[in-house]
């Protein structure tokens, strides 16, 4: 009787530590299907790896890349940290940052397009080059830019991480949501001709996502009140601390791309990490 009288006790002088009790365990141990995801993730895979074994001289650190990415988008959805974003907002930053700072830059990194083109008839290359200039027309870096400060406001500063903890569509819509902008931002950049117009974009974006850490860690309690203020706190700080250590990434795969940017690569345009 003692002892259920002390967890009673302790649960109410201490509502963080019954949240972390909740929440810890279930990242750690709790795995769980996703169907849709890893029939998706298996087809790309799939396909990925035929056109990679067909094309003559494919690096390999592409195919791990890629395929990477793909394991990462798996872990991500099907292991405890997917179940826990509806208890914890901590846990959902980090599942945002995995999906839209994580993914897309493995995934660009593998270039599935190029593969693509490289695997298939010349007709199915000159539609992919059209369908490439198109996506690219519509992808410019202000536009690219405004949708992803856009998705943060309205994951991370409104009440929909509220909403989304009781509607699993919802949820699922989100971490489409990051993961789409995120490859908007990775694809645009990575892809971009010239390195400075990559980096001012990818530094607008690490900007947006620490401004946004910032006011959460600051004014926990007012933008989310359904979580405790402590857990929007520990993910402002999260955001805010993974926003700026991105910056230091960014600076060094695009300084070495500026680097190779001269006449004698301005027909490809590639640097040695992209």
């Amino acid at each position: 009787m003692r002892s259920r009288e002390a967890r009673e006790r302790s649960r109410t002088t201490s509502p963080g530590a019954g949240a972390r009790a909740r929440t810890l365990p279930g990242v750690l141990t709790t795995w769980h299907t996703t169907w849709g995801v890893e029939v998706v993730a298996t087809a790309l895979a799939a396909l990925y790896l035929r056109n990679a074994l067909h094309v003559t001289g494919w690096p390999v650190i592409r195919t791990v890349s890629a395929i990477g990415a793909l394991a990462v988008v798996v872990v991500t959805v099907d292991s405890g940290l997917g179940a826990a974003v509806s208890r914890s907002f901590a846990v959902g930053v980090v599942v945002q940052l995995l999906l839209s700072s994580v993914v897309p830059p493995l995934w660009v990194a593998g270039r599935p397009g190029e593969l693509l083109r490289r695997g298939w008839s010349e007709r199915v290359s000159a539609a992919l080059d059209r369908l490439r200039a198109v996506v690219r027309a519509a992808t410019a870096a202000p536009t690219v830019l405004v949708v992803y400060a856009l998705v943060v406001v309205l994951t991370r500063l409104t009440a929909f991480p509220v909403a989304v903890a009781t509607n699993p569509v919802l949820g699922v819509l989100e971490q489409l949501l990051w993961l789409g902008a995120g490859l908007m931002v990775f694809s645009t950049a990575l892809g971009a001709h010239r390195a400075a117009a990559g980096l001012l974009l990818l530094t607008g974006a690490a900007a947006v996502t620490t401004a946004g850490g910032l006011v959460l860690a600051a004014v926990p309690a007012v933008l989310v009140p359904a979580f405790s203020p402590d857990d929007v706190h520990r993910g402002g700080t999260i955001l805010w601390a993974a926003g700026g250590g991105l910056v230091l990434v960014i600076v060094a795969a695009l300084g070495c791309r500026w680097a190779m940017d001269r006449p004698s690569r301005a027909r490809s345009g590639r640097c040695p990490v992209h």
